[in-house]
């Protein structure tokens, strides 16, 4: 159920799946971090999802012309949205989609679409189990939803930190060598085949 009452203040807040929002949100990215708890996405960290940090990576949208006259309350900024939702959440929380992904191996490669242009059926996302969780890799890029974010091969931690969703933990340049180590396993780039893609390799 999604409730919204008519004067602010009030209680806002979502308890999965039901939301009660007010018309006083700081900007857009308020009502679709509601939602995404709603829909039972746990609170993150980081830039790179709207479930971590907010009015980071956000960016102005037009306002739709219905709206062109309604005002706005001091301290506000309604038409500003977020990142989108991560695809190490999306795995995190949504069986449908990890059932699509593969798991990785050590010294595999692996290529990754980024999460807002895959259109070919390949993965948004390489997954490398390690001791207590995994370790998980998406390219991210300027583009649609994350029109905000800086381009990167972000590496996120599930089940490793107590943390329950997907913690941040590296935001690597999509450039050939880049690399970092996160829970014993280390993500590095081996390729930048196209805009939209890059290839990784789990090692030890």
């Amino acid at each position: 159920m999604v409730a919204f009452v008519h004067e602010p203040p009030c209680d806002t807040g979502g308890s999965c799946p039901d939301v009660v929002l007010d018309q006083n949100p700081a900007t857009l990215e308020f009502y679709q971090r509601a939602m995404g708890a709603m829909l039972g996405f746990s609170a993150g960290s980081g830039p790179y999802c709207v479930m971590g940090a907010d009015q980071i990576a956000d960016y102005p949208i037009a306002r739709p012309a219905a709206f062109a006259g309604l005002p706005l309350l001091p301290g506000t900024d309604l038409f500003r949205t977020a990142r989108r939702v991560s695809a190490a959440t999306l795995y995190r929380h949504l069986p449908a989609y990890r059932a699509t992904v593969p798991l990785s191996t050590v010294d595999e490669e692996v290529t990754v679409v980024a999460l807002g242009e895959s259109s070919d059926g390949k993965s948004t996302v390489a997954v490398c189990p390690v001791a207590g969780g995994e370790v998980t890799v998406e390219y991210r890029t300027a583009n649609g939803d994350d029109l905000g974010v800086v381009p990167a091969v972000v590496v996120h931690s599930l089940g490793v930190r107590p943390c329950a969703g997907a913690c941040f933990e590296a935001a690597l340049p999509p450039i050939v060598g880049a690399e970092a180590v996160v829970a014993g396993v280390r993500v590095q780039v081996l390729a930048v085949p196209g805009p939209d893609r890059i290839t990784i390799c789990f090692t030890r």
